[in-house]
């Protein structure tokens, strides 16, 4: 049984929906992230959740009980934004123990569960720093020990590591879902960052103007987005509406990138006419300035080079194949001509590139 459930939520400003008909259910100890571009809602449901907005429709439950207008303080939730909302003026120890004065426990239960939760979270020795003695680093392990310090029922992040440079975002995100899962917190965690989510969620919930257009394990989203949407959320670049269509023993995809011929030996279940999205492998995909170079591979379509995108050890290639651009790697060895905006190239896509899902 789901610990929280949010069920057909909404919330309009003036008059335009910031969350629309929101469902999404989290069970007991899961890290729930919600994925989306800006502007899409997430962090209205946070705010939703954790009592600073009311639901205009829609309830929201925890452990059964619905919340209806019930304050924030009330709730028994932990919050953690983006800037922290550390208070500069007081050392690391005050910090972590301000929620736990708030509650007015001993101060020997205060400072056993402070000690406690710098160990935790590996600042052990650093009681009686400022803030402003802190790393970037250091500051985010402090906010999460003060979020934790109150033993909260659920635990919510906002883009916690946006501020933070890659290599410094993706050490903590490691040693903060390690943390959640000792202390065993149901956690909600916001981000734009897909990535980010991948490496944090049990399960992921992608939404689009205000509301759920998928949700399930990083495994399952990504091996199976259900809509155009999930899948650039996801990061699969390549990713068009086509029509299938199946005569006699050939097997063949309308596409905007032209017709691709796919393997005609797997069992399809989609009927002739069928709407539906096709993904290829930017892996797969080789590119050729000389027309039948690679055609025993697979299809074969012309296009012309618009974009290089040196990527570290590949570069991407941005071809305009037909009505739409296709999204190519390349290694180095396999680039013969970095100079090669606006030529004539000749893409070859093999048959097992091509992925096929039912479009909703």
């Amino acid at each position: 049984m789901a610990i929280l459930e949010v069920g057909a939520v909404s919330k309009s400003f003036g008059n335009k929906y910031a969350v629309h008909n929101m469902s999404l259910a989290a069970e007991q100890g899961d890290i729930v992230c919600l994925l989306g571009p800006s502007g899409c809602g997430k962090t209205t449901l946070l705010r939703l959740i954790a009592g600073l907005e009311e639901p205009d429709q829609g309830y929201i439950k925890f452990d059964g009980e619905p919340f209806k207008n019930q304050p924030a303080q009330d709730r028994g939730f932990g919050l953690m934004f983006q800037d922290l909302a550390l208070f500069p003026h007081m050392n690391v120890f005050r910090n972590v123990a301000f929620g736990l004065h708030m509650k007015r426990l001993p101060k020997q239960e205060i400072r056993s569960r402070v000690e406690q939760l710098l160990e935790l979270v590996s600042l052990v020795g650093y009681e009686d720093r400022k803030i402003y003695q802190l790393s970037g680093g250091e500051r985010q392990r402090v906010a999460l020990a003060r979020s934790l310090a109150p033993q909260p029922r659920l635990l919510m992040f906002d883009e916690p590591f946006g501020s933070l440079d890659r290599e410094l975002s993706e050490a903590l995100q490691v040693d903060v879902r390690n943390i959640i899962k000792t202390v065993g917190v149901t956690a909600i965690y916001v981000t734009h960052d897909r990535n980010e989510a991948f490496g944090m969620a049990d399960s992921i919930v992608v939404m689009e103007n205000g509301t759920n257009v998928q949700a399930g394990s990083p495994h399952e989203l990504f091996t199976n987005p259900k809509s155009e949407i999930v899948a650039k959320s996801l990061g699969l670049r390549n990713v068009f509406s086509a029509r299938f269509e199946k005569i006699s023993k050939a097997v063949t995809l309308i596409s905007p990138i032209g017709t691709l011929k796919i393997d005609p030996n797997k069992d399809y279940a989609y009927k002739d006419g069928s709407e539906v999205l096709a993904i290829i492998d930017q892996k797969a995909i080789s590119i050729s300035l000389q027309k039948g170079k690679n055609t025993y591979q697979g299809n074969t379509l012309e296009g012309v080079v618009e974009m290089l995108r040196f990527q570290g050890p590949y570069t991407e290639i941005i071809v305009r194949c037909g009505k739409a651009t296709l999204s190519c790697l390349a290694t180095p060895q396999e680039l013969s001509n970095p100079e090669m905006i606006d030529a004539k190239v000749y893409v070859t896509i093999p048959s097992y590139a091509v992925r096929l899902l039912s479009k909703e």
